[in-house]
Formats: structure tokens, sequence, C-alpha cells
């Protein structure tokens, strides 16, 4: 599959559940961004694939932005 975002929902408590295609042994980072251009809010480091899909649920560290992006980076192996 190609790496893409699969899901992403808030709930009305103002959780944050997004989910995206995975590779096995890879780590990933999620980052927010309120306009597309700034990518460095970082919400999470070295999470690790869970095969697939990769699933991921936390708060909304925004809540009162009217829209936020989420980017989804591989990390690079460890050498």
């Amino acid at each position: 599959e190609v790496f893409r975002i699969t899901e992403l929902s808030i709930d009305a408590a103002g959780m944050v559940t997004i989910e995206w295609v995975s590779f096995p042994g890879e780590e990933y980072s999620v980052f927010s961004s309120t306009d597309l251009n700034d990518f460095s809010f970082e919400i999470a480091d070295a999470l690790p694939s869970e095969g697939a899909r990769t699933r991921y649920t936390f708060p909304n560290q925004q809540p009162g932005e009217p829209r936020l992006y989420f980017r989804i980076a591989r990390q690079p192996p460890v050498e």
C-alpha cells in the first residue's frame, strides 16, 4: 500500500485519532500545523509500527484552531 493517512477523527471530548498505512519495524512521528507551512509542532515521536496500519489517539492540543493539518513522518533507521 501507499503511505497515507487512512482515518482522522476528533471526538466530543477533544481526542484526536489518526491512522495511517505503516510498515513493520518502522517508527513514526506525528506533527500538526494550522497553515500547511510549518509542521514544527511535534505531537509524538518514535511511535512503533503496529503492522499494516498504525493508530494513535491523543488530546487535541490546539482546540481553539478552526483547522488543523497533520503530518506523519517515518523516522530514519538508527545505524
